[in-house]
């Protein structure tokens, strides 16, 4: 008889510093160098950094994470940061689905 165990994972990340933590495994095991929790200037703080140095250029990309409620603020930051930075892309990747509003 073996003695080996098995390890399972949770289906997705419940606390934010995990899922924050699950988004830059993505980025490495897609062979992107990640630079996670970078603050500039108490201005900002970017949740990941990913960059691919296989082209000529380094490509950079900007991920944010968030596990509670999120709405449009979050996606017009992101985009803000993108171009405060000039990085052309990024995601922001979430445990919720959109809060439904009512519209009155």
């Amino acid at each position: 008889m073996s003695d080996r165990k098995s390890v399972t994972l949770e289906d997705f990340p419940k606390s934010a510093n995990e899922l924050e933590d699950y988004v830059a495994a993505l980025f490495q095991s897609a062979r992107f160098f990640v630079e996670k929790n970078i603050e500039e200037r108490e201005l900002l703080e970017l949740d990941t950094v990913a960059t691919s140095y296989e082209g000529s250029i380094p490509s950079l990309f900007l991920a944010e994470a968030t596990t509670g409620d999120w709405g449009f603020a979050d996606i017009f930051k992101l985009i803000g940061w993108m171009r405060y930075l000039d990085i052309k892309k990024g995601n922001l990747f979430v445990s919720k689905d959109i809060p439904d509003k009512e519209i009155e």
